[in-house]
C-alpha cells in the first residue's frame, strides 16, 4: 500500500501556462521537485488529479512555482487553487525533510527585537519544527518555522529575518 506525504499547497497561479505557486504546508524547506509525481487534494471535478513535476522556481525557502504536465493552462490551475499537493513517502524520504539543518549556524535577526541569536537546532514537532536559537545570555528560544514568522532567509550572508508576534517571546 502507498503512503503520500502532504508537502504544499497551492495558492494562486503564476503565467498562462499553468504554473501553479505553492506554499509548504508545515514550514519546512520546500519539497517537490522536478520529476516527482504529485497528487491534488481533495479532487477537483474534471481536473486533473495527479501530475509530474516538469519544471520548477523557488520562489522562496518556503514556496515554489510549479508547473506539472497535466496542468497546462491558467484555466486549469485556477481551479486547483486550495489543493494539497501530496507526494509519496518514498519521494520525501529520498528528498530528505533534514534539508532545514542547514540552517544551524544561521544568525537571527527579528524585525522588532533585532539580534536573537544563533540556531543551533531543529526541532520536530507534530504539528510544525521549531527553531533552537540560543541567544546571547545563552538561553534558548523556540521559533516557529513559519513563513508568518520567517520572513526570509539570506544563504550569502547566512542570516534569518523573522517577524515574531508580541508575546511569543514573553513564554
Amino acid at each position: 500500500m502507498q503512503t503520500w506525504k502532504n508537502v504544499a499547497y497551492i495558492t494562486g497561479t503564476k503565467s498562462l501556462n499553468g504554473g501553479l505557486v505553492t506554499r509548504s504546508v508545515s514550514g519546512l524547506s520546500f519539497l517537490p521537485d522536478i520529476g516527482m509525481k504529485v497528487w491534488f487534494v481533495p479532487p477537483v471535478l474534471d481536473m486533473p488529479r495527479e501530475g509530474t513535476i516538469i519544471d520548477k522556481t523557488d520562489d522562496d525557502v518556503f514556496g515554489a512555482t510549479l508547473f506539472v504536465d497535466t496542468v497546462s493552462d491558467i484555466d486549469i490551475a485556477s481551479k486547483l487553487i486550495g489543493c494539497n499537493i501530496l507526494i509519496s513517502a518514498e519521494d520525501a524520504q529520498r528528498a530528505s525533510f533534514g534539508d532545514e539543518d542547514k540552517y544551524i549556524g544561521y544568525d537571527v535577526v527579528d524585525k522588532t527585537y533585532g539580534n536573537l541569536g544563533k540556531v543551533i537546532g531543529v526541532k520536530t514537532m507534530p504539528a510544525q519544527l521549531l527553531l533552537v536559537v540560543r541567544g546571547q545570555t545563552g538561553k534558548e528560544l523556540l521559533i516557529p518555522m513559519v513563513p508568518e514568522i520567517i520572513t526570509s532567509t539570506d544563504e550569502m550572508r547566512t542570516r534569518m529575518h523573522t517577524d515574531i508576534p508580541k508575546g511569543l517571546m514573553s513564554l
